[in-house]
């Protein structure tokens, strides 16, 4: 096993880069949906419309990819 993951290393950094990327996206979509509920629920019209955009425009750029 140590052998294939010293053998591997490039793979294995690629990997885990994809792995960091994947989860920084993933949280960072939960922050902005968090934002998105909370000027929902305070009411605040003129950001929830910026965030709700915002949001979209995110979500329509992560699906090409």
């Amino acid at each position: 096993m140590k052998e294939y993951i010293f053998r591997a290393r490039k793979n294995l950094f690629i990997y885990l880069l994809i792995c960091f990327v994947g989860a920084s996206f993933t949280a960072g979509v939960a922050f902005l949906y968090k934002n998105l509920t909370n000027y929902a629920l305070d009411k605040d019209f003129h950001l929830l419309i910026k965030i709700a955009i915002f949001c979209h425009t995110i979500s329509y750029f992560g699906s090409i990819f």
